[in-house]
């Protein structure tokens, strides 16, 4: 039997009202994206997550493993 090897995991996860809000390009998750594929991870989408006045409720959708299309997080 041929052993598979193990790539290490990473995702990338940006903080910022004025991304989120469309006022600036978010650089720094696309660009530490890119710097850990050819790191050889396996690197989730980049998501940009806000901490605005304008959401009262953040709640967790899920946690721990997930697949590709999965809500984790409802702002409301």
């Amino acid at each position: 039997m041929e052993k598979k090897e193990q790539r290490w995991k990473a995702a990338v996860v940006t903080l910022s009202d004025k991304g989120y809000a469309g006022d600036r390009e978010d650089k720094s998750g696309p660009l530490l994206y890119s710097m850990l594929e050819e790191a050889g991870y396996e690197v989730t989408t980049p998501i940009v997550v806000t901490n605005s006045d304008e959401f009262n409720d953040v709640e967790m959708k899920a946690e721990g493993q997930v697949t590709v299309g999965v809500e984790l997080l409802e702002l409301s």
